[in-house]
């Protein structure tokens, strides 16, 4: 079709030279819809160990003087740290940078409903997580990283199972990826890297049934957080 198109165009005459313009835009819109869809097509998938690798230096453990409490990350370059509230309750704490520096927390703001804390570490140009603008699908690829145990930095992988609205939990969405205790305040990331949440809890029976607080909720507290 794109061919005949293309030929009347160029037979057109003063005659027809209306309907050939007429057509243009037509051909063009074309054009382009094929060329979207052979660039998506051939678009290799995300590849997890070069998402890991990318999401990981954002990525801290959160310390009290009787050990490790949870986990956390970074979300601008001057060093605002994002984990749970229920962390956050522990005195004294400290934040371990993925490259094994050592900071005091100094808390910001805390949100109990939402189960969300930030702090500030005194450090700039640091890496940090950006969120994507979407709101979690549910079958779609997420990662986990923490530091379940105090053992360090790791990622667990699993898909969204569910969205808060058809589990009862607004602001907030269920994942199978493993989640474990020293997991609470860290990243859920998607194929490509982006935040789409913050891990908060995981179900006390069964497996695989954990839960994050989600992106957009997320972004509502960040942007509440003082100026500095």
């Amino acid at each position: 079709m794109a061919i005949e198109l293309t030929r009347s165009l160029g037979s057109c005459t003063s005659r027809n030279r209306r309907y050939s313009r007429l057509q243009l835009p037509l051909v063009l819109s074309l054009v382009w819809v094929l060329a979207g869809c052979t660039g998506t097509a051939d678009r290799p998938p995300p590849d997890p160990v070069q998402t890991i690798a990318k999401a990981r230096p954002a990525v801290v453990a959160i310390r009290a003087a009787a050990g490790p409490v949870g986990s956390g990350f970074l979300v601008s370059a001057d060093g605002i740290v994002i984990t749970n509230a229920h962390v956050a309750r522990n005195p004294d704490l400290q934040v371990v940078h993925a490259d094994g520096s050592v900071y005091r927390w100094q808390l910001v703001r805390v949100d109990e409903e939402a189960d969300l804390a930030a702090g500030r570490i005194s450090a700039s140009e640091l890496q940090y997580l950006r969120t994507r603008d979407r709101s979690p699908q549910v079958g779609e690829s997420v990662i986990v990283l923490g530091n379940p145990f105090g053992q360090g930095v790791t990622a667990t992988a699993g898909i969204v199972s569910a969205t808060g609205e058809s589990i009862g939990r607004p602001g907030s969405f269920q994942t199978d990826a493993a989640i474990n205790p020293g997991n609470s305040g860290g990243p859920v990331v998607d194929a490509g890297g982006a935040l789409l949440g913050v891990v908060n809890a995981r179900a006390a029976y069964g497996t695989g049934v954990g839960f994050a607080v989600d992106a957009q909720r997320l972004n509502e507290f960040v942007e509440s957080l003082p100026v500095r």
